[in-house]
């Protein structure tokens, strides 16, 4: 196998995350094939697009929360402004496909892509209005759960309108509402 192309498969399977390669033994491996800065970077923002691509034609709240969890990873590591634009956009645009649970798991991320140091003034803006708007819905609506959430037995005792809520509220203080 080509070198380029192992090290590429790393990179994807670990979402770029040095520390998880690191963590999983990989890392050293990953390291020998001397893959640069530079090389990351395009390899994170293909990946990127294609959460992106994969986000705009999803219709399931869970797929979508589950993507844009992906990417917010990705984007943790390999911060792109335009990319972290355009997902709050489509997030903006897919609000009415979300249930509750999946607007507040949304918002965390947007939260902390927002807390990054990384983050201008007009991401700052944009995600916490985005955010504020999705958890705001949250507590002025019926709780919903999508069904795939439901049936995560882990996930039971938080599955509860009083837990979602409580989270949203939470989650608003950050946004400073």
């Amino acid at each position: 196998m080509d070198n380029l192309l192992a090290a590429k498969e790393l990179f994807v399977k670990y979402g770029g995350s040095h520390f998880q390669m690191a963590r999983e033994e990989e890392y050293d491996r990953y390291r020998s094939f001397g893959v640069s800065k530079k090389q990351e970077m395009v390899w994170a923002e293909e990946q990127e697009k294609e959460y992106l691509t994969k986000l705009n034609r999803e219709s399931d709240a869970f797929e979508i929360e589950r993507l844009i969890s992906g990417l917010e990873f990705y984007l943790s590591n390999y911060y792109l402004r335009t990319v972290v634009l355009q997902m709050f956009e489509t997030v903006s645009l897919k609000d009415s496909l979300l249930d509750s649970f999946s607007k507040v798991l949304i918002s965390e991320r947007v939260l902390d892509l927002v807390a990054n140091s990384h983050a201008t003034a007009d991401i700052v803006t944009a995600g916490c209005t985005l955010a504020s708007r999705l958890l705001q819905s949250v507590m002025h609506n019926p709780t919903t759960v999508a069904p795939a959430y439901s049936k995560l037995s882990y996930l039971t005792n938080i599955l509860t309108e009083d837990t979602i809520k409580l989270r949203a509220a939470s989650d608003l203080e950050r946004c400073g509402v």
